[in-house]
């Protein structure tokens, strides 16, 4: 494990904006702490962003450098938060100087770039999580500043200087490892989870209501489960299942996943790299439609290392009909064995170890 300091140490993690970026730091948090007892867990996020409610539930502490995010509001918003990084910058040194971290941990959103040059500035040891298939921009340029890059796939390390990056797989809540999958044999309904990440993703719900129209016929060989984010009423999607004659369960947002996951046999949703990371640890086969404004379009790449696996099909958003995904749904139910087949070769990729992997390389950098 190497070597680091007997009295209690501090490390920082920066994540914000998104739970795919809050919830694998959470999961590095828990396998610091069960790795040793003499170190202590700092979260650096904004006020405003969903990990303010995310870490408070969890219990975890959380230090504000910012007010929102970037991934919250629209243009002006992100302009006013691009002008606010010298600022944030200055309350990173001030951060840095109170709690005298041992190391840094950027994992993305709008803190982890201030937090990483706040560190670096100070001689304090920094690394970087990149969960994505193609490496953001931000990400790239602080490397230069980082000691290691963890990274999710094989491709993605070819971006960074190879004696920094380290193939660790991404790392999921540790709750998922426990998740246990059933067989679909088709003597059951066929459950399908729709969801488009913390914040939801308006298109997946069009394309469900289009879908379950045209699935007459297979009323009880389809159940649903539908998160539907901040962009679609509730009521309006449960009311489609309903009149459709389907069982669903219907609510905007969920933190009981595991149990979900559970439950599902087959997902769809966005290929962000947070669900890209618990769909493969979960082993649940996917239906993945990448979100098209993604920066450099990330997202593509993501499901196409999914479905590289085996374990997903992609379809663009602009080629995706309400039709063509009934079509795939009812292949599902009629042929079980594909289903099947996709889960064992998730199963086969799965890195089940990243977090553990990271924490271990984090306490080798405290002297």
């Amino acid at each position: 494990m190497g070597t680091f300091k007997k009295h209690p140490s501090t490390i920082i993690i920066a994540a914000s904006g998104t739970g795919g970026h809050v919830f694998p730091g959470i999961a590095i948090a828990e396998a610091l702490m069960q790795r040793v007892s003499h170190v202590r867990v700092l979260f650096a996020g904004t006020k405003q962003g969903p990990e303010a409610e995310i870490l408070a539930r969890g219990g975890w502490q959380l230090a504000c450098i910012g007010d929102t995010s970037i991934h919250s509001g629209g243009f002006m918003n992100r302009l006013r938060t691009y002008g606010s990084v010298p600022l944030a910058i200055l309350r990173c040194r001030r951060l840095i100087h109170r709690e005298h971290p041992d190391v840094v941990l950027g994992i993305g959103g709008f803190t982890a770039g201030p937090m990483l040059l706040a560190a670096s500035c100070a001689g304090v040891p920094t690394a970087l999580v990149e969960p994505n298939a193609i490496a953001g921009r931000t990400n790239l340029k602080l490397a230069r500043f980082a000691r290691k890059v963890f990274v999710g796939f094989d491709r993605t390390a070819t971006q960074f200087p190879r004696a920094k990056a380290v193939v660790t797989g991404n790392p999921v809540r540790g709750v998922l490892a426990h998740v246990a999958r059933k067989n679909y044999d088709g003597t059951r309904p066929l459950t399908v989870l729709c969801y488009g990440g913390s914040q939801g993703a308006k298109r997946l719900n069009e394309l469900m209501i289009e879908a379950v129209k045209m699935l007459e016929g297979y009323e009880t060989r389809l159940r649903f489960i539908h998160q539907v984010g901040n962009y679609t009423p509730v009521e309006e999607i449960a009311e489609v299942y309903r009149y459709g004659g389907f069982e669903s369960e219907v609510f905007k947002f969920s933190d009981r996943m595991a149990d979900l996951y559970a439950e599902a046999d087959v997902a769809l949703a966005r290929a962000g790299a947070g669900t890209v990371a618990e769909l493969i640890a979960v082993r649940l086969p996917a239906v993945l439609v990448p979100f098209p404004y993604a920066v450099d379009d990330h997202q593509t790449a993501n499901a196409e290392e999914m479905v590289r696996l085996g374990g997903a099909l992609m379809s663009q958003e602009c080629a995706l009909t309400g039709e063509a995904l009934a079509t795939m749904l009812k292949d599902f139910v009629e042929h079980p064995a594909r289903l099947n087949a996709m889960s064992a070769a998730l199963a086969r990729s799965a890195h089940g170890d990243a977090a553990d992997r990271i924490a271990e390389e984090c306490l080798k950098m405290i002297a």
